[in-house]
Parts: C-alpha cells; sequence; structure tokens
C-alpha cells in the first residue's frame, strides 16, 4: 500500500511539488500557521512529526537540503511553526513516555488518504527532484541526504521510493543533440 513496486506511490494532487512550493511562497509568518501550513512545512523539511518541535538546521552534521532552495526562508517557517507548538499543536509536544500523539496530524490527512508517516517519503522525493537528481543513482543519494540518513548505506532509503507526480508537459524543445532525442523518446 505504501509503495506499489516500480510504479511508485499515487497521492492527492495536494501533494503534487508545484503545489507544495505554491502553497509555501504564499505563506504568511505573521499569522498563525493552519495545519495545511505544518504539513508544507513538513514536506519541505523531511521532518518525523517528532522532529518538529527540535529539528535545528545548524546543529545538524550533513547538507541541509530543502524543496525550498531558500534556506533564509526555511528557516523562518520552521521557526514560525516551532514557535507556534504551545498555542495551535501541543499535540506535537512529546509526553512523558517521550512519544508523540501524531493522532491529530493523521486524522486530518485522512482525506488524502495518506499517513504522517508518508510526508518524509514525499519530501525526500520532491528534494531528489529539486536538488537535480539526474539518474536513480544521484536521486537516492539527495534522498539520503534529505532523510538526514548515514551515507552508504544504501537499505536506508529503498523504501523513500518514487512518488507518482502529474505528467511533465513538454517545454518548449531547443536544439537537442541526437542523444537527447533517442533518451526522450524512451523516457528515461
Amino acid at each position: 500500500r505504501i509503495l506499489c513496486g516500480i510504479n511508485g506511490y499515487d497521492c492527492s494532487e495536494f501533494f503534487y511539488l508545484k503545489k507544495v512550493q505554491e502553497r509555501l511562497s504564499e505563506c504568511d509568518i505573521t499569522k498563525p500557521p493552519s495545519m495545511h501550513n505544518l504539513i508544507d512545512i513538513m514536506i519541505m523539511l523531511y521532518m518525523r512529526s517528532a522532529d518538529v518541535k527540535n529539528l535545528r538546521e545548524v546543529e545538524e552534521p550533513r547538507p541541509f537540503l530543502s524543496i525550498g532552495k531558500n534556506p533564509i526562508r526555511a528557516r523562518e517557517l520552521l521557526i514560525w511553526i516551532q514557535r507556534s507548538i504551545l498555542d495551535k499543536f501541543l499535540f506535537l509536544l512529546k509526553n512523558k513516555d517521550g512519544n508523540t500523539n501524531i493522532a491529530p496530524l493523521n486524522q486530518f490527512l485522512s482525506r488524502h488518504r495518506i499517513t504522517s508517516y508518508m510526508l518524509r517519503k514525499i519530501g525526500a522525493d520532491h528534494a531528489s527532484r529539486v536538488h537535480g537528481g539526474r539518474n536513480d543513482s544521484c536521486r537516492q543519494y539527495l534522498r539520503q541526504l534529505a532523510c538526514r540518513h548515514k551515507i552508504g548505506h544504501a537499505l536506508s532509503v529503498e523504501h523513500y521510493g518514487v512518488m507518482n507526480d502529474r505528467p511533465n508537459t513538454p517545454a518548449s524543445k531547443q536544439e537537442n543533440s541526437e542523444v537527447e532525442d533517442i533518451i526522450d523518446l524512451y523516457n528515461y
């Protein structure tokens, strides 16, 4: 159910890269965030719900990736969400056992037939596209960086597979070489 083999994961249009980027660019950090804002920021930063309160991009030992290439804006949005946890998102605080209650988040996401577990995978897949993953190996490496896994452990992101997104509309082609025409012909 999570990933349908090589075919990838089909999810609602709400999670398409372009839609998420548009909503992130329209975020007004002077107003209180909504649950939609929280979800978009979790996708942008590939976070588990337990990471939202404590994530600090400065302390990350590996390169910080975001689907928005502006790290200053990403930091502003993260701080905006973290400051509103005590007011709007109390469920993100850990209880005395160290667990985070993700039921409200999953309940909100259920209308899209998805769980919070998938947000991180969707964000990592978007990052591999935004940062120029040209082939499967490069995309896999970018997914590892995005999810803050130890690089070199290929199994760590095997399950962070490709999400099926809206097909790209062909842009006006400039003079392509013969090789590029062949690659386009076979959809590589």
